[in-house]
């Protein structure tokens, strides 16, 4: 997809795996977006085709990142790439949140239902975009942080 960035091999180290990507020179998102007031348009534009990029890897491969946040986004000559697919796995691979238990991804990004140990879908990773868009559209960095530690409090109490 032209919003992914190009993965070129893969390496084994041990039990580890390693995405040997394409070399981006250019800057985060974060960075971008950084005391700058964005026309809606651009944001719209923004938002598009990261969304678009999220979707063929769901549709096409079943894939959910689980890890969209600005920092996972990156800019170069004026279009945006997915990157960092570090977390992505597939619901169809039926595995657990992660190796050891614990919850995985950047809790301010995360979808409710990742806090909750609920199985995830494309929503997931809609809920993260819808954070990004919220932060585009605003310049406010970490919108849900009281969900965010709200969730947390309720998660170390139930364990």
């Amino acid at each position: 997809h032209p919003n992914i960035i190009r993965t070129t091999h893969w390496l084994r180290v041990g039990t580890q795996y390693c995405a040997v990507m394409d070399y981006l020179d250019g800057q985060t998102l974060r960075q971008w977006m950084a005391g700058r007031s964005l026309p809606l348009e651009q944001v719209a534009d923004a938002l598009e085709q990261i969304a678009a990029a999220l979707d063929y890897a769901h549709t096409n491969h079943t894939i959910v990142h689980r890890d969209v946040k600005p920092e996972n986004i990156l800019l170069q000559d004026d279009k945006l790439y997915l990157g960092d697919w570090g977390l992505a796995f597939s619901p169809e691979d039926e595995a657990p949140v992660s190796v050891s238990g614990e919850l995985v991804g950047n809790r301010k990004y995360m979808a409710p239902e990742q806090w909750h140990n609920q199985p995830v879908s494309a929503q997931t990773a809609g809920s993260a975009l819808g954070i990004v868009a919220w932060e585009l559209s605003l310049r406010r960095h970490q919108p849900c942080q009281p969900y965010a530690e709200a969730s947390a409090d309720r998660a170390s109490r139930t364990s």
